[in-house]
């Protein structure tokens, strides 16, 4: 099956969203403030940019080649800062660039492997939807594409869940053809030990899922492929009345027919904050869209006039009942926790606030507090613009939040970015560090933070 996608009347290429054009490597960055020393590693973030070559028309922003941006960190100081394309074989037909080797792709589209970046039993990996995962070295180079030694017959989810108890890693791939879903675990040595499919109404859209300590959620919303729509708006799935809402719950150890699957009020979630259980119940967070995305819905989810707002669900598995609540009315996206919490109650949660209507529109990053749903907000700076944080913890942490929300932000006053530091037990205060970049970093999606034991090269 090919699937083909046309433009939409819509140009990434000003401001916060433009791509740059080269490759950069820079040393001994500036820093305003101080680093805290704690910090010894380095920070990735993955998202499109397309190459400098000529294009026919608009392009969709989800869907050009994956830059990886970096910056290694150590001693309180800011070592290098270096962006690389990632040598896909979608490059390597637009670049003078030979693609990185490896097992045959799987991809039913280019795959750019430009949504997120992760670390898992020694590797770097980039991910997108649409393909195998690539692998990077520290220093941002192609090794080339991963298929868990030939376990992996399916693209890869953007969205792994790595448990922090067990160092186990958990994944979906999902796709507009039967099996429509699929179920994977691969161990803490990195051995694909598991596969599952699961039994779905059809070819949704699930961007992100969620883990607890014993159960995995699937959510299987109204977004679902339809190619004669992407060869018209530019992406192929869109918003479907007769389809349904419903989240399945399955035990980690299970399979499909192990499964509950608990009705919804229709909504659109394309990123979920964490899931954990509470006695009976299996609670999920997440940034929802509501139903009347069904009249505005266009592929690009932040252009549209409906923002997401922080919801929970609680889902009762022995009485097979739910409750939806609204945690806060604010619009944001790129929902994250502390990562030692991943499937664990959580108290804390962050985001980066949106301004719908908007093409893109981030601001300031958020803070709540997800027992009262208060929200502390950090102010970046009048017309700059905060990519997804990241929070790394404090190594001899005693609260949830003592550590440092890391964020590119945007500076249109120099037309460049900063990696900020944001001390998270002082939210609203001022950066406890802002490491000034050469270039822009254009606005993307996700990344992760890599801590690197003493003794190793830098």
């Amino acid at each position: 099956m090919t699937i083909a996608f046309a433009g939409i009347p819509h140009e990434y290429t000003e401001g916060a969203l433009a791509p740059v054009s080269t490759e950069y490597t820079a040393w001994d960055l500036p820093v305003t403030g101080s680093i805290p020393p704690e910090l010894d590693g380095l920070y990735l973030r993955n998202g499109p940019n397309p190459p400098p070559v000529p294009y026919d028309g608009p392009y969709h922003w989800f869907l050009p080649d994956g830059m990886l941006h970096g910056v290694r960190i150590r001693d309180g100081k800011a070592l290098w800062y270096r962006n690389r394309w990632i040598r896909t074989e979608a490059l390597a037909g637009k670049l003078d660039t030979r693609p990185a080797q490896g097992p045959a792709d799987i991809a039913l589209v280019p795959n750019t492997s430009n949504t997120n970046v992760i670390e898992h039993a020694g590797r770097i990996l980039t991910l997108a939807e649409w393909g195998l995962p690539y692998e990077v070295d520290r220093e941002l180079n192609t090794l080339g594409r991963h298929d868990f030694g030939g376990a992996l017959a399916a693209p890869m989810t953007a969205h792994p869940k790595i448990d922090p108890r067990t160092g186990e890693m958990y994944l979906i791939s999902f796709g507009p053809v039967a099996p429509y879903l699929r179920y994977f675990v691969v161990d803490a040595t990195g051995a694909l030990v598991r596969s599952e499919i699961i039994d779905v109404e059809g070819p949704s859209l699930m961007h992100d899922w969620a883990m607890t300590e014993n159960h995995v959620l699937f959510l299987d919303l109204p977004i679902v492929f339809d190619a004669d729509y992407g060869a018209v708006a530019g992406f192929p799935y869109r918003w479907d009345d007769d389809y349904g809402a419903r989240v399945g719950i399955m035990p980690k150890a299970g399979t499909s027919a192990d499964g509950r699957w608990f009705e919804i009020d229709p909504c659109m979630i394309i990123h979920t904050l964490n899931a954990y259980e509470l006695g009976t119940e299996v609670v999920l967070e997440a940034a929802r869209y509501s139903n009347a995305v069904r009249d505005r819905w266009r592929p690009d989810v932040l252009a549209i006039d409906v923002g997401a707002t922080l919801h929970r669900w609680r889902f009762d598995l022995h009485a097979r009942t739910v409750r939806e609540e609204a945690v806060d009315g604010r619009t944001f996206e790129f929902p994250k926790i502390n990562p030692g919490l991943v499937g664990a109650p959580s108290a804390v949660g962050y985001g980066v606030e949106t301004s719908h209507g908007e093409r893109a529109g981030f601001g300031g990053l958020l803070k709540w507090d997800l027992g009262t749903g208060a929200c502390l907000r950090h102010d970046v700076g009048d017309g700059r613009v905060a990519a997804e944080g990241t929070f790394v913890p404090h190594p001899q942490a005693r609260a949830e939040d003592e550590g440092w929300l890391l964020s590119y932000v945007y500076d249109p006053a120099r037309d460049a970015s900063d990696l900020v530091i944001v001390d998270a037990s002082d939210f609203s205060g001022a950066p406890r560090a802002v490491i000034g970049l050469p270039q822009r970093v254009p606005l993307g999606f996700h990344g992760c933070w890599i801590p690197i034991a003493e003794g190793q090269p830098a």
